[in-house]
């Protein structure tokens, strides 16, 4: 038996809210063009920090993809890298796809039906590089981010950045562990590294080559140390010893907020994926009480579609846009009714792709994956 067999629980605790965090970031950034004002009367303090939620969920990739995959790839290849990576296609690209589509069919019919209105004033349709088949193709393919350029410039829609840097940083991951062979000072070296020259990119701006930009720099901070943590976590067994790794992610957590709020954490991105990350992390996979109260079928459930409101959130505010300009709707983006329910609109559109779409469709691929692999091991 793998060590992935541990279910965290702890972990859903934190993704759901941290998705309609990350909604309330982007929904004033979408509507600032046009509606500026939003930005000061809609949870202003929430909105200032937000965005250091992908920080943490790189942080969760990390973490997730070593307790899940570092035996298997040390010492059972299976299907190799084949293996491997379909599985990563399989969990990412379905939702991924489907959003990018979407989105990418309002854009045009917005460029060709309405090219000067809402959207086009939000800066969306004006954007000549969010509306080409060149931006399309990237999206669709998770090239969007990290490989070619930086931050969400060549992307349809912005939050899919976040999809491709994260694979970049799932190949690295793979690479590491299958050439270190289980020597774990090699394998900490590396991590170590990326999660240093990450902190380098995010500081200086990166660098104008692949795999080296600065939204690149964001992963492997926050992707490597959660790889890191999960090692430490398996080397922790004795009560004594785990209730002492609490108490210091905790005073770790206090130190980050008195820090953040009189301002001296400097840059902050960095900040979040070498302190606050790791002090999670440990605080929601290694508490007993959070772990008891996250282990519910609703808190469960609400983790599962934190995936799909993060990928959901801004196709469909900008197709609320697109609907504006066709059916002539007067929509006041400012006022806190129409906000909170775009938010429970983009939970609803989020249930229903991963029961109608996301869970069938993952469950049929891993099943052949499943048949892939086991043909490969009778080879």
């Amino acid at each position: 038996m793998y060590q992935g067999q541990r279910q965290f629980y702890g972990l859903n605790l934190f993704r759901f809210p941290a998705s309609i965090a990350i909604v309330i970031y982007h929904y004033p950034l979408v509507y600032m063009g046009a509606h500026p004002g939003i930005r000061y009367s809609i949870m202003s303090n929430i909105y200032s920090y937000a965005w250091l939620g992908v920080e943490v969920f790189f942080a969760i990739s990390g973490f997730l993809l070593y307790t899940h995959y570092s035996q298997k790839i040390r010492k059972y290849m299976g299907g190799g890298f084949t293996a491997f990576i379909s599985g990563r296609v399989i969990r990412i690209y379905p939702v991924m796809v489907l959003t990018t589509v979407f989105t990418a069919v309002c854009l045009w019919l917005t460029v060709y039906f309405f090219p000067e209105g809402h959207l086009a004033s939000a800066g969306w349709a004006t954007d000549a590089m969010h509306t080409t088949l060149v931006a399309f193709f990237l999206s669709v393919c998770g090239l969007q981010s990290g490989w070619i350029s930086d931050r969400d410039h060549a992307a349809v829609y912005g939050a899919s950045w976040y999809l491709s840097v994260l694979m970049i940083c799932s190949i690295l991951f793979y690479f590491i562990l299958r050439y270190c062979k289980g020597k774990r000072l090699r394998e900490n070296g590396c991590f170590i590294f990326l999660i240093l020259f990450g902190a380098y990119l995010r500081i200086n701006g990166g660098l104008a080559f692949p795999l080296m930009y600065s939204w690149c720099g964001r992963g492997y901070m926050g992707f490597f140390m959660g790889a890191l943590v999960a090692q430490l976590i398996t080397k922790v067994n004795a009560d004594k010893q785990k209730q002492l790794l609490l108490l210091e992610s905790v005073a770790a957590i206090f130190l980050y907020c008195v820090l953040l709020k009189i301002g001296c954490l400097g840059n902050l991105s960095v900040a979040t994926s070498l302190v606050l990350s790791p002090a999670l992390l440990i605080l929601l996979t290694e508490s007993k009480i959070i772990s008891q109260i996250s282990n519910n079928s609703i808190i469960t459930y609400l983790g599962n579609i934190s995936f799909g409101i993060y990928l959901w959130h801004q196709p469909v505010i900008i197709w609320l846009y697109f609907f504006q300009d066709l059916f002539h709707w007067n929509i006041n983006y400012e006022s806190k009714y129409v906000f909170f329910n775009i938010i429970l609109l983009t939970v609803i559109v989020a249930a229903a792709t991963f029961a109608l779409y996301e869970r069938p469709i993952t469950r049929h691929w891993k099943m052949k994956l499943a048949e892939y692999n086991a043909i490969n091991r009778r080879m």
